[in-house]
């Protein structure tokens, strides 16, 4: 019934269905298609259980600016956020965290960072890309806090 038209192959599939499919249950409920980077769980128990989760906030959100900013959100207090960044005061500094292209002033630190893929040949998902930017606003936090 959920054959692919004209498919050779015999496995069969959920309308739709991105390619990375493997039908089987979920770990948390009855639902029968887990896809892998979802690690055993559907898609709607993996966002529930993982709210936080840099995979569980691309898939809820689709815009990239929005994906960043509640991530920022959910491991820092005090960040503003505008159209292509975010910001913090922090010691007489300016703190941002540039995704887009902001007018910044010699008080700024900026952490540049590309929300879309590499075209290198390496193309990371921006979820697997954003603990890194996490590591670097720590250590620049750190930085402007330790005199």
């Amino acid at each position: 019934m959920h054959k692919e038209p004209d498919s050779k192959n015999v496995r069969t599939l959920e309308p739709g269905l991105p390619t990375d499919a493997v039908v089987k249950g979920c770990a948390q409920c009855s639902g029968k298609n887990v896809l892998r980077r979802y690690k055993g769980y559907c898609t709607h128990c993996y966002v529930k259980l993982f709210p936080l989760d840099p995979l569980s906030l691309q898939t809820v959100y689709k815009s990239k600016d929005t994906i960043i900013q509640k991530f920022i959100d959910s491991k820092f207090d005090g960040f503003v956020h505008g159209k292509g960044c975010s910001q913090i005061q922090i010691n007489g500094f300016t703190l941002t965290v540039n995704y887009g292209d902001p007018n910044v002033s010699d008080q700024d630190i900026v952490i540049k960072f590309n929300p879309n893929k590499y075209e290198n040949g390496k193309n990371p998902m921006l979820y697997s890309r954003l603990p890194e930017l996490e590591k670097e606003i720590s250590k620049q936090f750190e930085r402007l806090v330790t005199p």
